[in-house]
C-alpha cells in the first residue's frame, strides 16, 4: 500500500496484515518461497490460526541483524499456496 507523506512523496507501509496475523503465521507452518524480491530479503507463505494462507515479505532489521521486520503481506495467491503445499509435502 502506498501513502502520501506531507512532502508529497510516497512511502511503502506495512498493510493488509496486522501484528496478530504475522505472529500466527510465524507460529504455524510457514515456508520460505522463492519469488523475485526488490525491497525484501525473503518471502514466506503460511496459514494463520483460521487456515487462511498469507504471503509475507520480510527484511532484516536495521536495529539488530537477528530480528526480522515485516515489510508487507497479503492473502496468498493460488500459485503461492501451491508452492506452500509443494514444500510441505517435501517434493
Amino acid at each position: 500500500m502506498m501513502r502520501k507523506t506531507k512532502k508529497g512523496t510516497c512511502t511503502t507501509v506495512f498493510s493488509g496484515v496486522d501484528e496478530a496475523v504475522v505472529d500466527q503465521v510465524l507460529r504455524e507452518e510457514p515456508v520460505e518461497v522463492k519469488m523475485k524480491l526488490a525491497t525484501a530479503d525473503f518471502a514466506i507463505v503460511g496459514p494463520d490460526f483460521g487456515g487462511t494462507k498469507w504471503t509475507m515479505l520480510f527484511d532484516w532489521s536495521f536495529k539488530r541483524g537477528d530480528w526480522l521486520r515485516p515489510i508487507t503481506g497479503w492473502v496468498a495467491e493460488p500459485e503461492e499456496i501451491a508452492e506452500w503445499e509443494r514444500v510441505r509435502r517435501g517434493t
